[in-house]
């Protein structure tokens, strides 16, 4: 209800005077105690407007501002009474808190709620509200603050009430929280191991996210730098599946992203790729006596590189019966090796087989050499000492000199 100034001007005081006991009457006929109208002090301002206006006429204005002011506020102040009034719904907002991504909050939040009625009206009035549907609370300060840490979504609920009843609207806040770093992702890798930690066939790659928190998954991100690079990828899925292929070292790195921007730590893993065999395995003649045979070997692997050297013999033919009569560790590209124990004047098969670091084998051609026979150690012919003509006939085999 609003009187206006003019209005009230035009229809002089006994219009006013008319006007302030129509209102006073109206108030007693809604069944409000006599004791409420003086308490409102509406009658003191009734006789105090028209004893104001009656008694200078050179105020008129002032006594007219004064006199509209006095009637709203009777009309409020009846409105009230009546349980008409509504009241003005009142302001939350947060003023602490770290916001990340999505109006998702990383910290503790605090929640301000502030009543927009007058200082004068909210001197009787509460704030009530309610957090995620718990017990209701009340304070009667103007404003209040509410603090908030437990993880989730909090639903705030608020509203003012005055003294007679009347409530403003319920105004509401919701205020995420997720304050837990997520768990770092797990890599997992399948295919056929080798030696040393290779890998001897492609490698399939898993990246789990694992646990995530409460505001969920944003994403995993990854990246592969070395033999077989990939860029760093985002994919906004709980797993990632990819293949190894390239020979050589290859290093993952992954980690993932939570809804509200909050990243794990990182977690590295190196995969060792070699399928391929060595590409040299040799054996060939240095020297012999009566009862040894002294060979160089040699290999070469480009990826993992040479991890040993086995040595076998043969007294049946080139392409059986052989056993293994040593394995020496050693990366070099040659190793000289002595077969001893041997007869003499006997025609041994011998070669090598070079391993390299991922557990790749390549067998060299076979080496047909004999041992010098006693005669021949003890100043028979010079031809075997010296390393004579070759009386190999075995084809694919290499031969050193044979006879005494």
């Amino acid at each position: 209800m609003k009187f206006e100034k003019n209005q009230i001007k035009k229809e002089g005081g006994i219009t006013l005077i008319a006007l302030i006991i129509t209102i006073i009457v109206l108030v007693i006929l809604a069944a409000v105690s006599i004791k409420n109208v003086y308490d409102s002090k509406i009658v003191g301002y009734a006789t105090n407007g028209a004893t104001a206006y009656a008694s200078s006429a050179n105020e008129e204005n002032n006594i007219l501002d004064q006199t509209t002011s006095i009637v709203e506020s009777a009309v409020d102040k009846i409105d009230r009474v009546l349980g008409n009034k509504q009241l003005i719904t009142p302001v939350m907002t947060v003023i602490t808190g770290t916001k990340g991504e999505n109006d998702i909050y990383t910290s503790d939040v605090i929640v301000k709620i502030e009543n927009l009625e007058s200082d004068e009206n909210a001197e009787n009035m509460k704030i009530h509200y309610e957090i995620s549907g718990a017990e209701e609370q009340m304070t009667e300060e103007k404003n209040t603050e509410v603090t908030v840490k437990e993880e989730g979504t909090t639903n705030i609920v608020a509203w003012v009430e005055d003294d007679l009843g009347n409530e403003s609207d319920k105004v509401e806040i919701n205020c995420t929280i997720d304050k837990t770093k997520p768990d770092v992702p797990t890599i997992s890798l399948n295919g056929t191991t080798g030696s040393n930690d290779y890998y001897k066939s492609d490698v399939n790659v898993k990246i789990d996210a694992g646990a995530i928190g409460i505001s969920g998954l944003s994403a995993i991100k990854y990246k592969v730098e070395g033999a077989n690079p990939i860029e760093e990828t985002e994919i906004a899925e709980g797993t990632v599946n990819f293949d190894i292929t390239a020979e050589g070292t290859s290093t993952i790195t992954a980690y993932i992203i939570n809804n509200a921007g909050v990243t794990s730590d990182t977690i590295t893993k190196t995969i060792n790729k070699d399928s391929i065999e060595p590409s040299t395995a040799s054996i060939t003649y240095s020297s012999r006596s009566t009862s040894s045979i002294t060979v160089n070997a040699s290999g070469a692997d480009a990826t993992s590189g040479i991890a040993s050297y086995e040595f076998q013999r043969s007294t049946t033919s080139a392409t059986s019966g052989f056993t293994t009569v040593d394995t020496k560790t050693s990366t070099a590209a040659t190793y000289s090796y002595t077969y001893s124990g041997l007869s003499s004047g006997t025609t041994y098969y011998l070669r090598v087989i070079v391993t390299d670091k991922a557990g790749n084998k390549t067998t060299s051609q076979v080496l047909t050499q004999s041992t010098q026979s006693s005669s021949s150690s003890s100043g028979g012919s010079s031809g075997g000492s010296s390393g004579g003509g070759s009386d190999c006939f075995i084809p694919g085999a290499i031969c050193g000199p044979i006879g005494g």
